[in-house]
C-alpha cells in the first residue's frame, strides 16, 4: 500500500523490493496501479502472485476493490520479468459483486496455480458474501468457502478467428526442431503455419515462404489439442532453421490458438 503525501494520495497499489539482507531493504518501487482505462474509484488490494507453470512468465491475479459498489474481483496481469505488467484482459477473470452467487461482496485470490487434472490449471479463491465495509460491522456473512477457477494449459487467453482471419509474427530465431501448438477448432475450422525467411527483410510483406513450409504444403491442423506439433506433407523437422531469423504466418477459419512454442 502507498500512502506518500503529494504522490499516491492514499490509493492502495503494489509495490516491490528485493534484499539479500533482511534487515536492510530498499525503498519500494510501484509496479501495479490502477491506470486510466479503470474506474477513478479503484484501488488494488491483493497481487496473488504466481509463476507461470512451464513458462519462462510470471502472472498475478490481483483483487480489485471498487469503492461505489463495495466489492472486489479478480484480474489477470502478465509479466516476463516480474517487474513490468500488463492486464491482457480488462474484464475480471474472477467477477465478484452479482447478487445469489455468494460472492455479493467480492471475491480475493490465494497464491500460485495448481494441478488438479491434467491439461488443466486452477486457480484457488475465496468468495465474501459480506462487503469489504459490511464486514467490519457484520460478520454473520462469512466467506463461503474455498473454490477454483479452472483453465486449459496455457489457456488464459487466445488468439481467436470467429469466421476467417491470419496474423503474422515478427522477426524471430529459435531453437528446437519443432513447431507445437495449442489450439482449438470448431466444427469445419482449421489452422496452417506457413515459416518464412527473415534474412533479409524488416517487413512481412518481404519475407519468402520457406520451400516445404508453406500454406500450401501445411497439414490442417483440427480439433482439440494441447501440444499439437505442426506438419507439412507429413514433415515436422525445422531444425535447419534454428537460430536464423524467421516469421511464422498463421492462417486461421473458427479456431483458437492459445500458445505456440519450439520444441
Amino acid at each position: 500500500t502507498a500512502h506518500e503525501h503529494g504522490t499516491a494520495h492514499a490509493r492502495r497499489i503494489i509495490t516491490y523490493a528485493e534484499t539479500d539482507r533482511f534487515e536492510s531493504w530498499p525503498r519500494p518501487q510501484p509496479i501495479v496501479a490502477a491506470d486510466m482505462h479503470d474506474s477513478p474509484d479503484t484501488d488494488v488490494y491483493t497481487n496473488s502472485y504466481s509463476p507461470w507453470p512451464g513458462a519462462d512468465a510470471h502472472l498475478l491475479f490481483p483483487a480489485l476493490y471498487h469503492h461505489n459498489g463495495d466489492f472486489t474481483d479478480v484480474h489477470m496481469m502478465t509479466s516476463r520479468d516480474g517487474l513490468r505488467w500488463q492486464r491482457p484482459l480488462r474484464e475480471p477473470v474472477v467477477p465478484g459483486g452479482e447478487p445469489g452467487t455468494n460472492s455479493e461482496g467480492g471475491v480475493y485470490a490465494g497464491c500460485g496455480l495448481v494441478s488438479l487434472k491434467e491439461g488443466e490449471v486452477s486457480l484457488p479463491f475465496t468468495p465474501r458474501r459480506a462487503s469489504h465495509n459490511r464486514v467490519f460491522f457484520d460478520n454473520s456473512l462469512s466467506e463461503a468457502g474455498v473454490m477454483t477457477a479452472t483453465w486449459r494449459q496455457d489457456g488464459f487467453v487466445s488468439l481467436e478467428a470467429e469466421s476467417v482471419g491470419a496474423f503474422t509474427t515478427l522477426i524471430m530465431d529459435f531453437t528446437g526442431s519443432h513447431l507445437e501448438l495449442n489450439a482449438y477448432t470448431r466444427l469445419g475450422g482449421e489452422i496452417r503455419v506457413e515459416l518464412a525467411d527473415a534474412s533479409n527483410d524488416n517487413r512481412r510483406t518481404l519475407s519468402p515462404p520457406i520451400e516445404g513450409r508453406t500454406f500450401e504444403d501445411c497439414d490442417p491442423v483440427s480439433g482439440d489439442h494441447l501440444s499439437r506439433i505442426v506438419t507439412w506433407k507429413g514433415e515436422s523437422d525445422l531444425s535447419s532453421w534454428a537460430g536464423r531469423p524467421v516469421r511464422v504466418r498463421f492462417q486461421m477459419r473458427r479456431a483458437r490458438l492459445y500458445a505456440m512454442q519450439f520444441v
